[in-house]
């Protein structure tokens, strides 16, 4: 197992608040809500929140002049290996608000090993500080696969205007981890901010990569959108019901469940599911149907 996959099966381990479905099977979305008229979305521009200049080289001086001897410790940790052999950063020091300054330092320079990189970008979603207008910045140029991919984790767990830019930055990404993780911040930020500013850019950006490669990412995509709650997106979810991938299949139906429970079936028996080739999304429609 490389780097960057064996990163993406720890770091989806780690989710908070909403399963991500990573390397495991997601929690179904609840469909016991009643249906309901497409919801009114404002023409909010996305929110710009990020900051190149923040937790620079300038203020990392100056902790060192300031906290030098915590500067020193931070800097002489070393990582954890766990079970899987990928390293952690698992000292409480790096939840306090000034060591962002050391992580970004650490983050900033090349030479540093690759996997302590990514584990400190991971890191930072327990710090205290306001890290992610600088994470969102390195996030557009770092080259690291795996960094950007911890990056990102952080990020789905950052405030809502942060998630939302990340997340469609994310989207964008080279690379399945990342758009993966991007579609986990899309979640929350549906679940949980839906009046947020910029959430109709995050459904288009969501909308544009329903044809993703990824099959994993697919199915990200499906549970952010069936999180959005929005009828008007429902020919888009119905797309997925045909996807070649039974999880994405699976995942299609139940945003339908949960943006439309009246025309879950219709639209079901419409894309041939009672016979699908798959034995669970057999049963999922069986269930739908009542048998």
């Amino acid at each position: 197992m490389n780097l960057s996959t064996m990163f993406h099966c720890l770091t989806l381990s780690f989710t908070i608040a909403l399963t991500a479905g990573g390397c495991g099977e997601a929690a179904p979305i609840p469909t016991e809500r009643s249906e309901q008229a497409a919801p009114t979305r404002t023409s909010t521009p996305l929110a710009d929140v990020s900051d190149p200049t923040a937790l620079g080289e300038e203020g990392f001086e100056s902790l060192r002049e300031r906290r030098g001897d915590f500067v020193a410790e931070l800097l002489a940790l070393r990582p954890l290996m766990g079970r899987d052999h990928a390293p952690r950063f698992t000292q409480p020091a790096w939840a306090e608000g000034d060591a962002a300054w050391v992580i970004f330092h650490i983050l900033r320079d090349p030479s540093a090993p690759e996997g302590e990189r990514a584990a400190l970008a991971q890191r930072l979603r327990t710090n205290e500080s306001a890290w992610s207008g600088a994470a969102i910045a390195l996030l557009q140029r770092e080259d690291s696969e795996s960094v950007r991919a911890a990056l990102m984790a952080s990020l789905a767990h950052a405030e809502a205007p942060a998630m939302a830019q990340a997340s469609v930055l994310g989207l964008a990404d080279p690379s399945p981890m990342v758009r993966d993780w991007a579609t986990f911040g899309a979640s929350r930020v549906l679940a949980n901010h839906a009046d947020a500013p910029g959430i109709a850019t995050l459904i288009d950006a969501l909308v544009a990569r329903i044809g993703d490669q990824d099959d994993q990412v697919r199915a990200g995509i499906f549970r952010a959108l069936g999180l959005a709650g929005d009828p008007n997106l429902l020919d888009h979810l119905a797309n997925g019901l045909r996807d070649p991938n039974a999880r994405v299949r699976l995942r299609a139906l139940a945003a339908i469940q949960s943006t439309a429970p009246s025309k879950a079936l219709a639209f079901a028996q419409s894309a041939g599911l009672a016979t699908d080739e798959d034995p669970s999304v057999v049963r999922a429609f069986k269930r739908l149907e009542g048998k």
